[in-house]
């Protein structure tokens, strides 16, 4: 499995939300691996639930997401962190080898 975790291209000296908890995301039937912070994660409430609420992947910290496409997913976690939206995530594939777009 290829990991991809979009904290190590993003710094932040005040500590909102990089000391939150770690999870794993597995995406696709490829399994494609990415990981992000829950404070970035919550701002969707189906992952609030998913990280807070009483499911198994709040003690495991592993979110599966077998149905979804991994391109989707990583521009999710990208605006999550940036609050930006980049087409560049959903059009390019092999973009999950990439850093996300800052500019």
């Amino acid at each position: 499995m290829q990991r991809f975790r979009f904290t190590t291209f993003m710094t932040d000296n005040t500590g909102s939300g990089f000391d939150s908890q770690i999870f794993t995301l597995i995406v696709g039937r490829e399994e494609k691996v990415y990981t992000a912070h829950a404070t970035y994660l919550c701002q969707s409430p189906v992952f609030e639930n998913i990280c807070y609420g009483h499911f198994q992947e709040s003690q495991t910290f592993e979110i599966r997401l077998p149905e979804d496409e991994p391109q989707a997913i990583r521009a999710l976690i990208q605006y999550f962190y940036t609050g930006r939206s980049s087409t560049m995530a959903l059009s390019n594939p092999a973009g999950d080898q990439q850093a996300p777009q800052l500019n």
